[in-house]
């Protein structure tokens, strides 16, 4: 849901989840938990994100921990809607690539023609780590240098977590082919 990849973005799907988002703010007793503001919903969001303090030491309370996250899950869904799946040009070279990686490691593992060797896998998941690595101070950006917005990267660490922890699931759940040779004594 994060992008549109098929073609056609799941515009219903977004506007149930913010219909179930207002339902628990109304549950909360607040109402317009995004108040106007000056700056892009990006903007919005990064400023969310830079005040959070969530140490042991914050005096953050559990309700104002919850609207918080509404608030940004909120803003999400607007930016999501706003941007219907489209990354910007520049970055979609990168993102086709990962997708296609994901495609192929959920087609093999759908179809159970799950036949790759550790060294396999271990060779997908060295292409997550060269993407990961590929961050700025922790942006991802364009060939440029330029950073990129809070959705493509949002988006492009999203999959790479994604890939990174299924990959991670079939590595521990293969056997090695070491188990497999038999014995020479």
């Amino acid at each position: 849901m994060l992008i549109n990849e098929k073609g056609d973005f799941p515009i219903e799907e977004v506007e149930d989840f913010q219909k179930q988002l207002k339902d628990i703010e109304k549950e909360l007793g607040t109402s317009n938990i995004l108040k106007p503001s000056d700056g892009t919903l990006e903007e919005q969001y990064i400023t969310r994100l830079e005040h959070i303090n969530y140490s042991s030491e914050s005096t953050y309370r559990g309700k104002d921990l919850v609207l918080d996250f509404l608030a940004r899950v909120t803003l999400w869904s607007e930016i999501m809607l706003q941007r219907q799946g489209k990354i910007q040009e520049r970055f979609q070279e990168k993102l086709d690539e990962l997708s296609k990686i994901r495609s192929t490691l959920e087609k093999l593992h759908l179809t159970q023609a799950w036949s790759l060797r550790e060294t396999d896998l271990w060779s997908y998941q060295r292409r997550l780590d060269r993407f990961d690595e590929s961050r700025v101070n922790g942006m991802f950006v364009d060939a440029e240098g330029n950073p990129a917005e809070v959705y493509e990267q949002r988006v492009r660490l999203t999959i790479c977590r994604q890939m990174t922890s299924a990959d991670h699931f079939r590595l521990c759940s293969t056997s090695s082919e070491s188990h497999m040779l038999p014995s020479t004594t």
